[in-house]
């Protein structure tokens, strides 16, 4: 029988979460009183079904809630109120406005990428580039950006089977929210063009507490960032034994958008989500009682056989089929559109511009519980001549 235990940090999750999907669809970790989820259809139609699969108490299993003002921790009516606030900020006119700024970044990392030649893939691009985009967005000044990017690791920091937050997460999350309340209280009297200043009249007009801001903001850093960053980092892994298939994305950019697509779906940034059943469920004869905290597979549904032919085959030109990679339903990422956006612009570059290129060291992951990337991708680059 398949056993698999969510707070254990696997090298390869993916024959557990196949075993899982044949053998226990619905399945219960005894140690951890957490059931998990790992199908598509069930995966897909929990993360529908706001009603019944609630949000409310976190979507994390461990105990780093992003607690008031995460959207992600929330039902209707507060999950629409407070996902409203952002809705211009991250519409598609907005982001056409940030393309050519995107751009700029991106031509200027592969630029410096060439120069050194030996280079961290995760360090100098794939983090380093959302890292910059959305503390833009913020309007945290560029001398802060390193400083902003050393915390996210920090807040980031877990130990393998210990659903306690670390002592380094805890430093570093004190840190930015204090880096936060400055820069939102600074605004309330001198606003600017930016997301600081759309949430410090949200809380200046009664719209969000204090906490609600710290939350909010703290969000938007983790979730801006660790989507587009492993999303790059796994891709540069994945392709570097795949050399025609990265000049055929050099050569015809407009596959890259489907390109992609299967990257998400072969490789899913987030892995899972929890929610907290509201109402008793039955599926597949068997029954979740009313008030379990259930595990939603996104990395399992995405590789589901059901759903897609020889699923653990990474196919870059396989026609798309939604998946599951940004959630789904009420939840699906605010900010899935710009992590598209970022990494478009970004392969672009990197195949027309650094054909070749080699991990030359070993492949250092960074893991949570519900999340998988890559921290270190030490590489030599060559450009075209």
């Amino acid at each position: 029988m398949v056993e698999y235990d969510p707070f254990l940090f696997y090298e390869d999750p993916y024959p557990i979460y196949r075993g899982l999907r044949d053998e226990a669809p619905v399945y219960l970790s005894p140690e951890r009183r957490l059931w998990v989820l790992s199908r598509f259809d069930d995966v897909q139609r929990a993360g529908r079904d706001w009603r019944t699969f609630s949000s409310a108490e976190g979507v994390d299993i461990d105990d780093s809630r992003l607690g008031p003002g995460s959207f992600l921790d929330a039902d209707p009516p507060r999950h629409d109120e407070l996902r409203k606030l952002l809705h211009a900020d991250f519409s598609p006119a907005a982001l056409r406005r940030l393309e050519p700024l995107i751009a700029a970044k991106v031509d200027a990392l592969v630029s410096a990428l060439l120069e050194r030649g030996s280079v961290d893939l995760v360090d100098e691009l794939a983090r380093r580039l959302p890292v910059s985009v959305v503390c833009d967005l913020l309007g945290a000044p560029a001398e802060d950006h390193p400083q902003l990017e050393a915390w996210y690791a920090g807040m980031l920091h877990r130990e393998p089977g210990r659903p306690e937050v670390t002592e380094t997460a805890e430093r570093a999350t004190r840190e930015m929210r204090d880096y936060i309340v400055a820069a939102v209280t600074e605004r309330m009297v001198a606003p600017r063009d930016d997301l600081f200043s759309t949430i410090a009249v949200a809380h200046s007009e009664g719209r969000l507490t204090m906490e609600e801001v710290d939350g909010m903001c703290r969000l938007l850093l983790l979730a801006g960032v660790h989507t587009t960053s492993s999303l790059v980092a796994n891709a540069l892994m994945l392709l570097e034994d795949c050399p025609a298939d990265r000049r055929v994305l050099g050569a015809d950019p407009a596959r890259i958008p489907t390109a992609i697509e299967e990257l998400l779906r072969f490789l899913a940034p987030v892995q899972s989500g929890a929610r907290v059943t509201t109402a008793e469920v039955e599926l597949h004869g068997t029954v979740i009682p009313r008030g379990e905290r259930v595990l939603l597979l996104w990395a399992s549904a995405n590789r589901d056989e059901r759903r897609y032919p020889d699923p653990d085959t990474l196919d870059l030109g396989r026609k798309p089929l939604r998946n599951v990679a940004f959630g789904e339903g009420i939840h699906f990422c605010l900010g899935a559109p710009l992590a598209r956006l970022e990494s478009r612009i970004a392969f672009e570059a990197l195949f027309t511009r650094i054909p070749e290129y080699e991990i030359v060291g070993p492949v250092e992951r960074h893991f949570t519980f519900l999340e998988r990337g890559i921290a270190r991708l030490p590489a030599v680059v060559q450009g075209s001549a």
